[in-house]
């Protein structure tokens, strides 16, 4: 599996397309994006023994990631 293409927006697995269920395959990519812009990080781990694991990983704070990003002090 190609995990990095979980992230792309409209993108579904071949699993997920031929489960019957309805999906827009923005779920990840808005995980990621929301992750990225408080300092955090998603990682997706799958193989066909294990399964998928998915952990999203936060900062307690992000307002010292927030006030970089938006050059303010």
């Amino acid at each position: 599996m190609d995990v990095e293409a979980l992230f792309r927006p409209y993108h579904r697995s071949m699993a997920a397309e031929q489960s019957g269920q309805h999906g827009w395959g923005i779920g990840l990519m808005t995980v990621r994006s929301m992750a990225e812009a408080h300092g955090g990080h998603i990682y997706v781990i799958s193989s066909a023994g294990a399964g998928t694991t998915s952990t999203l990983e936060l900062p307690l704070d992000s307002r010292p990631f927030v006030k970089a990003k938006d050059g303010a002090s």
